[in-house]
């Protein structure tokens, strides 16, 4: 019965029974349980033995969550009438065998028709994505340092100065992306990060890519540019020591005389051992505005850091006590 999505998400699925069965009693003649992990993510599999609506999976969906403190997804038959709609309006998890598979507390939609649910409950085209724009990227890295809240898009737009063409495709690539992030009132757009945890947000941001579009060594420190990289996390997380160079941000689209001129001139390979230049500028394809310029967002800054670094406990720490500052506001 997994081998459906075992097939579709190239991975494999462990299911057992449901100890906790029992917290569903009033569901067991209409609904059997299973527990799966997959990914190491567990969640409850509810499977309908007959005919049920959407309020009774948003009922089971409460008390599993509220219960278990685990998801429930709703595996149903191909041959299941439901209204697809109805279930992905009310972000309720749920498999059609052979035809889609909405998991978004995983942050999965794959649909065999090509499909998905909009605003206006038509269907439109898409294509799967497995990163973000920089212009999307940008934009929820903006909305990160704001913490927890619901944001209209054309808030977070203006405020970053991105023109409605782009940011309508950036909407739509978050969309695609982070299924449970986005949200409809009527025909306004919004980002909603008011229910994301530690592990949530952690998932979120391994998805972003480096806007690091190149790298610079100068012997000229340019104390205008906002601190990047290891300097801007020192700055911002006093419990992590960096000295070793100063490094900053540059925007990509600057005309600003040390990219055109000086920096250029002076470029180095990024692995040369033995060099007396002491700063480092990155060259980026965005910045968003942050701490009155003295540094780069910390969301931005823990996406240009690479696996072997994250896998340092110093840094891991640091990253862990940036986010609880600047989203959680611990």
């Amino acid at each position: 019965m997994n081998n459906y999505v075992e097939n579709r998400l190239n991975t494999l699925i462990t299911k057992k029974s449901l100890d906790e069965e029992e917290c569903f009693k009033s569901y067991l003649e209409r609904f059997r349980f299973e527990k799966w992990t997959l990914d190491g993510v567990d969640f409850v599999v509810s499977f309908p033995r007959s005919f049920a609506r959407a309020n009774d999976f948003q009922k089971i969906l409460d008390l599993s969550k509220s219960t278990l403190k685990l998801n429930c997804c709703f595996y149903l038959k191909s041959s299941y009438s439901v209204k697809e709609n109805e279930l992905l309006s009310q972000h309720i998890p749920f498999i059609i065998e052979d035809r889609l598979i909405y998991l978004p507390f995983m942050y999965t939609c794959i649909e065999e028709t090509a499909h998905r649910f909009v605003e206006n409950q038509s269907k439109r085209e898409f294509e799967p994505i497995n990163k973000l724009g920089m212009r999307a990227q940008q934009i929820l890295c903006y909305a990160l340092t704001l913490g927890r809240g619901v944001y209209p898009i054309t808030y977070l737009t203006k405020t970053l100065n991105i023109p409605h063409t782009s940011f309508a495709r950036a909407f739509d690539q978050i969309e695609r992306l982070y299924l449970n992030i986005t949200k409809y009132d009527n025909q306004r757009k919004f980002i909603d990060l008011s229910d994301l945890d530690e592990k949530d947000l952690l998932n979120l941001i391994s998805k972003f890519q480096s806007p690091i579009v190149r790298q610079f060594f100068t012997n000229k420190f340019v104390s205008e540019l906002p601190l990047a990289s290891f300097s801007a996390m020192a700055y911002l997380d006093k419990e992590f020591k960096y000295n070793r160079y100063n490094i900053s941000a540059i925007l990509k689209e600057d005309n600003n005389p040390l990219i055109q001129g000086q920096i250029r001139q002076n470029n180095l390979p990024y692995n040369l051992q033995k060099f007396d230049k002491q700063n480092i500028i990155q060259e980026m394809e965005y910045i968003v505005p942050f701490a009155d310029n003295k540094c780069i967002d910390p969301f931005t800054i823990i996406s240009t850091l690479k696996g072997r670094e994250l896998d340092v406990p110093q840094i891991k720490e640091s990253v862990l006590r940036l986010i609880h500052k600047y989203f959680f506001k611990d």
